[in-house]
């Protein structure tokens, strides 16, 4: 049925750190400060039930203070439903059941399960002052017109997230905690005026820090939940970072990050989960170098609740708890999608071999951030021949590398992811086909096998080189504007999916340089089939009027570069078009070609011919501006 809402007063607390309209409606009740120990409080161990006619069910083993809530009705245990539930109902749910610190959270729709959908009560309205659930007006024992999805939950303040053994005489507590047991933010004193003027003596005023004017346990504090005013006591670790673990990982530095809020562990849903967030958590965990967001369960799933869900931390936060997200325990992920990362200590500067460019100007040009650079994996597979020349790629050192499939058809070609939503490729793969022909795959390494990690997209549009010409292939290159997913991003980056850097205006490459080629392409012309695995093979730069002198002549034109041994024997071969040609500088692969045509494949003195991406970074910069 429809959800009904309560008259409410409304009051503006200026002072307020959420800075919103809040509701006062159990306000009254701590405003006049009546002894709040007359609140028939259920002081008792984690998990004590002090009425036995009702209980939290739905969330597993040793999980006491969050669930369904089920009262003891007609000989059996009952459901209420979720009609006018809200944070004041949950609170007195809590407090029956012997946790202190009341709610964090009510919850609806069978939030933790429908039960047997046998509902005791319906449209429970609390004050928030009863003792019991069943005081609270409601239509009548059985009454209801609910459907079996609408069972009623709440999330408590855990017992284990208060901690009073550190406050030494609460009631003279004069510190500066100003957070609940839970990890709310509280409220400034001076939007309770009659509070402070009250208690002159309880260290109240302007500040937002817990007290103890009235002599309760430890010291507490008034915050908003659900948009209403409340109270709840504070914990003496509220000032210190909350605690972040990573868990799973087989090196120092990575794993699933799982946060400890009300008492457990629990984990992050990788929405919006990107290198800032991993940034705020690594810099927190003393790792001062890099640090690159990792998605989709990649380092299993966790088996506490889900805390947080769509994090956005801007940066200098000093825990991730303290970044933008959904509300506590607010998602809509399963732990498929626990969030990770991986951080790096500073790194040493490299040893260089011979250096790849001759110009190395400032990379001030516009490039993502992280571009270029590789995951650490520390066990490497078994190397046996494939393509021509080469040798079986490890699965994660080639993140950026794309591979395009012609639907119906099968690998087709390749590319290089350079931003979130960009392919770069060669125009000749697309040309005379519609973007609905193909599909780009991300994070790929098997053809024959689907992995963790991959991430498949459809194409929102593509854009040949206006003066492509498919006779000569001068131009060939081509941009892919990935559609994006339903939450308006593409490429989520992790170990296999990472965009490549661009070379920076300026940059050249010295004669000789070392490269690589990365393909699932044929070993040789002959070949019946493509590698099932991704291959990967070195090659050197070979200047563009070498390559003209000692082999094509005029064919290579001012927008191609050549890359190869001149004795033959590695190259790249069809099935690897539109494929990088990449160049490591300092501790970055840049795509300095895009593999586009030869004489055959690895045969001597003919090598292969690569679009020259240097030549094109004003177009490449255009369009994707233009796109938006």
């Amino acid at each position: 049925m429809d959800r009904h809402e309560r008259g409410n007063t409304e009051v503006n607390f200026p002072g307020s750190p959420l800075g919103i309209m809040t509701r006062l409606e159990d306000a009254p009740k701590r405003l006049s400060l009546e002894p709040r120990h007359s609140r028939s409080k259920r002081h008792g161990p984690p998990g004590h039930r002090a009425d036995p006619t009702i209980r939290l069910t739905g969330t597993g083993v040793n999980v006491t203070h969050r669930g369904r809530v089920e009262v003891w009705w007609n000989g059996g245990w009952a459901v209420i439903c979720d009609d006018l539930w809200d944070i004041k109902d949950a609170d007195v749910v809590c407090r029956q059941l012997g946790f202190r610190g009341g709610a964090i959270r009510a919850v609806g729709e069978s939030w933790f399960g429908s039960g047997n959908g046998r509902y005791a009560l319906d449209n429970v309205d609390c004050r928030g002052t009863e003792s019991r659930v069943q005081d609270c007006p409601h239509l009548g024992w059985g009454q209801n017109n609910c459907r079996p999805n609408e069972a009623a939950g709440v999330i408590c303040v855990s017992e284990r997230a208060i901690d009073t053994s550190c406050f030494g005489d609460p009631s003279g507590y004069h510190g500066n905690v100003t957070t609940t047991a839970a990890g709310m933010q509280c409220l400034n004193w001076m939007n309770f005026p009659s509070v402070v003027s009250g208690f002159p003596d309880a260290g109240l005023g302007d500040h937002n820090s817990c007290r103890n004017p009235d002599h309760d346990v430890i010291p507490w504090c008034f915050y908003v939940a659900d948009g209403s005013v409340r109270w709840t006591y504070c914990t003496c670790d509220g000032h210190r970072t909350r605690p972040v673990r990573l868990v799973n990982g087989t090196a120092p530095g990575e794993g699933r990050v799982e946060i400890y809020f009300n008492g457990e562990w629990g984990t992050i849903c990788d929405d919006k989960w990107d290198d800032r967030d991993a940034r705020v958590v690594c810099s927190n965990l003393g790792y001062s170098g890099e640090a690159f967001a990792i998605s989709f369960g990649y380092f299993g799933r966790g088996a506490g609740p889900v805390l947080m869900d769509e994090v956005e931390c801007g940066g200098g936060e000093r825990s991730v708890v303290q970044c933008f997200h959904s509300g506590w325990y607010v998602h809509d992920c399963s732990h498929a999608e626990d969030a990770g990362v991986l951080c790096e200590a500073e790194l040493a500067v490299p040893t260089a071999v011979p250096a790849a460019t001759t110009v190395r100007p400032d990379r001030n040009y516009s490039q993502p951030e992280n571009c270029g650079r590789r995951f650490s994996f520390r066990a490497p597979l078994s190397a046996h021949a494939r393509i021509v020349g080469g040798v079986l790629g490890e699965r994660g050192r080639w993140p950026w590398v794309a591979e395009v499939r012609l639907n119906g058809y099968g690998h087709w070609c390749g590319g290089a992811l350079i931003r979130d939503c960009w392919v770069l490729s060669a125009a000749h793969c697309f040309y005379d086909y519609s973007k609905s022909s193909f599909t780009v795959r991300l994070g790929e390494y098997n053809l024959s096998s689907a992995e963790s990690g991959e991430q498949v997209f459809s194409i929102e549009r593509m854009f040949l080189h206006p003066d492509y010409h498919p006779i000569t292939n001068h131009n060939d290159i081509v941009l892919v504007r990935l559609r994006e997913h339903a939450d308006g991003t593409c490429a989520r980056t992790g170990p296999y999916v990472r965009p490549a850097c661009l070379p920076t205006p300026g940059e050249t490459l010295q004669p000789g340089s070392n490269c690589s080629i990365v393909g699932w392409g044929k070993a040789n012309s002959s070949d019946t089939s493509f590698s099932d695995i991704l291959m990967e093979a070195s090659v050197p730069f070979i200047p563009r009027q070498e390559c003209r002198d000692r082999a094509y002549g005029n064919m290579v034109t001012d927008r191609m570069t050549c890359a190869g041994f001149w004795e033959g024997g590695v190259d790249t071969c069809q099935g690897d078009s539109g494929g990088p040609l990449l160049c490591q500088q300092d501790d970055r692969w840049t795509v300095w070609g895009v593999t586009s045509w030869g004489d055959g494949c690895a045969r001597p003195n003919w090598p292969g011919v690569y679009t020259a991406v240097e030549e094109f970074l004003g177009w490449i910069q255009e369009t994707i501006q233009a796109a938006g």
